[in-house]
């Protein structure tokens, strides 16, 4: 009889098991098992995942509704513990895939789970995102996953759409003689768009134009939109030929009057920058103004309102109120 060394032996066996397991949106999970054997002995594990749908991250975001949450159950229907990896990714080919960020975090119960919610332990970047943890045989954990837009995506990527994928995998027995890794295979993504007029979802600014014959001419447009009840930050930003720019009028000359606020902007930043115009001729420009919480990092959209530059000679074009 041949005899081989301890070391030989354990070459002899498979050290590593793949499994596919298949994880999509069609609400079942199916799964192969597998046992893994050390040394010859009969020692091994059944393996096994299953993965709840995240059917409310499919949503139509505009420049008011900039994210989406839902949350997902991961178990571990296995015999034996793992090392948890729960992945959210945008599909490739769509520039909206580049600018969507994605949070994921362990939470009690899903009424945590919400668009403005601090998570604690939360993951947080762009397509990719990882989440990782550990599962006990037979256990699971609740994540919250959140995916949202930046304000000012939603004006350059109106009517875009990408799907967007969540997947889990699990590593048994890691760093152990033998590790069954299970590999997440993604069915139907959810999908996520932003609609073609996002400016839908904002509430209106008021634009008044100043009168002609008013001898402070260095004011131009005058807007006035409704104010949040907290106190906040305000800035604004121009939308045109499928770009924007900041406005640079600074925030001290924002005011509140009782339930809104309004700014009075000067020619010199309405018009120049779409550049002067023949005369005749017109260019529609959306301003929007942004809001935040004081020490708050994110802005978010409050309003909007229509305005056009009427090209009178150069140099001096006309902003108006109402696009032509």
């Amino acid at each position: 009889m041949i005899r081989r060394s301890r070391a030989a032996r354990i070459k002899l066996i498979a050290l590593a098991t793949t499994l596919m397991i298949a994880l999509g949106t069609g609400g079942a999970a199916a799964y192969w098992t597998a046992t893994a054997q050390v040394e010859g002995s009969a020692t091994g594990a059944s393996v096994g995942l299953s993965q709840s749908d995240p059917v409310n991250l499919e949503v139509s975001y505009d420049a008011g509704k900039l994210a989406a949450v839902d949350t997902v159950t991961v178990r571990n229907t296995g015999t034996a513990p793992a090392g948890l990896t729960t992945t959210v990714a945008a599909g490739n080919g769509s520039a909206l895939a580049g600018v969507l960020r994605f949070t994921v975090a362990p939470v009690a119960d899903a009424a945590q789970c919400t668009p403005g919610a601090s998570l604690a332990g939360a993951v947080t970047g762009g397509s990719g995102v990882s989440f990782t943890t550990t599962l006990d045989a037979g256990a699971s954990t609740l994540l919250c996953v959140r995916s949202s837009l930046p304000a000012r995506s939603a004006f350059l990527h109106a009517g875009a759409t990408v799907g967007v994928t969540v997947t889990s995998t699990l590593t048994y027995a890691e760093g152990a003689a033998w590790t069954l890794t299970s590999s997440g295979m993604t069915g139907a993504p959810v999908m996520q768009r932003v609609v073609k007029d996002p400016a839908a979802g904002l509430p209106a600014a008021t634009c008044t134009e100043r009168n002609f014959w008013d001898h402070d001419t260095w004011y131009a447009l005058r807007f006035d939109f409704p104010a949040s009840g907290e106190a906040r930050e305000y800035r604004a930003y121009l939308v045109y030929d499928g770009r924007t720019r900041d406005l640079p009028h600074p925030i001290a000359s924002f005011s509140t009057n009782g339930g809104s606020v309004n700014t009075m902007i000067p020619d010199a930043e309405l018009a120049p920058v779409v550049g002067d115009l023949p005369l005749g001729t017109s260019r529609n420009v959306r301003i929007v103004f942004e809001q935040r919480r004081t020490g708050d990092q994110e802005w978010t959209n409050a309003s909007t309102a229509q305005y056009r530059v009427d090209g009178r000679w150069p140099g001096q074009d006309d902003p108006r109120c109402g696009w032509r």
